[in-house]
C-alpha cells in the first residue's frame, strides 16, 4: 500500500491535484497564443483552389505561363521619361533579396486590372479577354540571367484578409487603382496605408490604370486622394497606365512601369 501512495505523490494527476494558489507558468498555457494563421473565419467562401486557400507560402511556379513571348523587350537600363512621374524618389539602398523579400507583390481592389497589367508584363500585350483573380496567381519571367517573379492576390473584400501575410515576402509592392472610379479612392487609400505601416522601407509602386477611360482621374489628383505623400522614407513611383485588347505594342506607362520593375530586380539582386 505504502509504495502505491509513493508513486500517486511522485505523478499526481495535473487535471485533479492543482494548487489553487499556485501561479502557473504562463509559457505552458499554449491556448493564449494560438496560431494566427489558423484565426480564419469559418464563413468566409473564398472560392479558392483548395491547394491554395489556406497555404500562406503559394508555390511561385502556379499559373506559369508555359511559352511567354520571346520578343518581350526586357531593357535593362531603361530610359524613363521624366514627365510620366508625379512622383519619384531615389534612395542608395534598395531592399534586397538578403532582406527577405523576392517577389512583386501585386495587389489593388477588385476591378482595378491586375491581371490585365501582369498578362501584359509576362506576354508583352493582351490579346485576350481576362477573367478576375479568384485566388492567388503566380507567374514567372525568365530572361537570360534575370529572373522575376509576380504574385497576384484577387481584391475582393473577402481576399484581402490575406494581403498583410505576403507582404513579408515582397521585394516591392505594385499597388493598382482604376483611376476612372474615384468613389473606391478611400477605400483603396486606407487598404494601401494599412499594408504600408507594416513595412516602412518596402519600395512602392502605384499604377494609376484606366488612364484611357473618360473621367478618369490624373496621377496628381490620385497622389493627392491617396495621400502619397505620407507613405513614409520609402521609394515610391506613381505612373499612369492603361491596357487595351488587341494593342501591337504596350501602351508607355505601361511599358515605364515593366522597365522599371526590371531595373529594381537587377539592383536588389
Amino acid at each position: 500500500g505504502g509504495k502505491e501512495r509513493t508513486d500517486k505523490e511522485l505523478d499526481p494527476d495535473p487535471e485533479l491535484n492543482l494548487d489553487p494558489d499556485q501561479e502557473l507558468d504562463p509559457d505552458l498555457n499554449l491556448e493564449l497564443d494560438p496560431d494566427p494563421d489558423l484565426d480564419l473565419n469559418p464563413d468566409l467562401d473564398l472560392n479558392l483552389n483548395p491547394e491554395l486557400e489556406l497555404d500562406p507560402d503559394p508555390d511561385p511556379e502556379l499559373d506559369l505561363d508555359p511559352d511567354p513571348d520571346p520578343d518581350l523587350d526586357l531593357d535593362l537600363d531603361p530610359d524613363l521619361d521624366p514627365e510620366l512621374w508625379s512622383l519619384l524618389k531615389l534612395r542608395k539602398s534598395p531592399r534586397s533579396v538578403e532582406s527577405g523579400g523576392t517577389q512583386v507583390l501585386v495587389l489593388g481592389l477588385d476591378g482595378a486590372g491586375k491581371t490585365s497589367l501582369l498578362h501584359c508584363f509576362a506576354t508583352g500585350g493582351l490579346d485576350q479577354d481576362t477573367q478576375p483573380t479568384q485566388g492567388f496567381k503566380a507567374v514567372s519571367i525568365n530572361r537570360e540571367d534575370l529572373h522575376i517573379e509576380f504574385l497576384e492576390i484577387g481584391g475582393k473584400e473577402e481576399l484581402r484578409l490575406y494581403w498583410q501575410k505576403y507582404m513579408s515576402k515582397a521585394l516591392f509592392l505594385v499597388f493598382v487603382v482604376d483611376s476612372s472610379k474615384p468613389q473606391l479612392f478611400p477605400v483603396a487609400k486606407k487598404h494601401l496605408h494599412e499594408l504600408l505601416a507594416s513595412d516602412p522601407r518596402l519600395p512602392l509602386m502605384v499604377l494609376a490604370n484606366k488612364q484611357d477611360l473618360p473621367g478618369s482621374c490624373s496621377i496628381t489628383d490620385l497622389h493627392d486622394a491617396l495621400s502619397l505623400s505620407e507613405v513614409g522614407d520609402r521609394r515610391l513611383f506613381l505612373i499612369g497606365t492603361h491596357v487595351k485588347k488587341g494593342e501591337a505594342e504596350l501602351s508607355s506607362g505601361v511599358q515605364d512601369a515593366q522597365d522599371l520593375i526590371i531595373q529594381m530586380v537587377c539592383e536588389a539582386r
